[in-house]
């Protein structure tokens, strides 16, 4: 297991793998509100009228291929942007 602690600033994205992923785990620690998840296909930040995904602590994925969580083709980066407060996400790359 390859897990990576992320911390993540209130109202702004950050990209949470440094490579291009197939697949992912991951969970959170939200203090308050929930964490909204958008896909790109490069290591650009995401657009806000992308669709994305929310999650609240303690929900997250386990082992779940990019192509089932988001519709974006060939979707490889993941950015998380916290909306009510700071937030930390454990990403798990798989071995």
């Amino acid at each position: 297991m390859n897990q990576e602690r992320v911390e993540c600033p209130v109202g702004q994205y950050t990209q949470i793998n440094s490579d291009s992923l197939a697949s992912l785990s991951f969970n959170l620690q939200v203090h308050k509100g929930a964490v909204e998840f958008r896909a790109t296909t490069d290591t650009t930040q995401p657009d806000a009228d992308l669709p994305g995904l929310r999650y609240a602590e303690p929900w997250g994925e386990r082992d779940l291929a990019m192509s089932d969580l988001f519709q974006l083709a060939s979707a490889a980066y993941i950015w998380a942007k916290p909306l009510g407060a700071a937030a930390t996400v454990f990403i798990d790359y798989g071995s």
